[in-house]
């Protein structure tokens, strides 16, 4: 568990810097509410699927793993578009343009996803 909470850290690490670097160069200073949103829900969906695979890793079935895998995607692309369409309803915004914001947060949330995914999977493989 500790690699996963450094690895998120190392994660934040480099995101927070790259938001911060878009909302000032693109003038999204009224979109940082909804970058933080988007990073606590991704930390949020990120924990759920590192318990659930990390529980899965020594199931005999090992499609399981794969299938939560996919889910996790559908999961992360429904919130994601919940939160998008949400906020046009809720801000109005005059433009599209923070969708940068939150496309950025769902990148680096799948590269980091996909790191410890790996690492999971590789522990399974080792102790079996």
């Amino acid at each position: 568990m500790g690699l996963y909470f450094k690895g998120l850290a190392v994660s934040l690490a480099i995101l927070i810097p790259i938001l911060l670097l878009i909302h000032s160069v693109f003038k999204f200073h009224e979109f940082t509410e909804l970058s933080a949103i988007a990073v606590f829900m991704f930390i949020v969906l990120s924990m759920a699927l590192f318990i659930i695979l990390k529980r899965l890793a020594s199931h005999p079935n090992k499609q399981l793993f794969s299938s939560i895998t996919i889910f996790n995607i559908l999961i992360k692309f429904i919130a994601t578009a919940v939160l998008i369409f949400g906020f046009i309803k809720v801000a109005s915004p005059p433009n599209n343009d923070f969708v940068v914001s939150v496309l950025a947060v769902y990148l680096a949330f799948t590269g980091f996803e996909t790191w410890f995914m790996t690492r999971i999977a590789q522990q399974s493989a080792r102790s079996n």
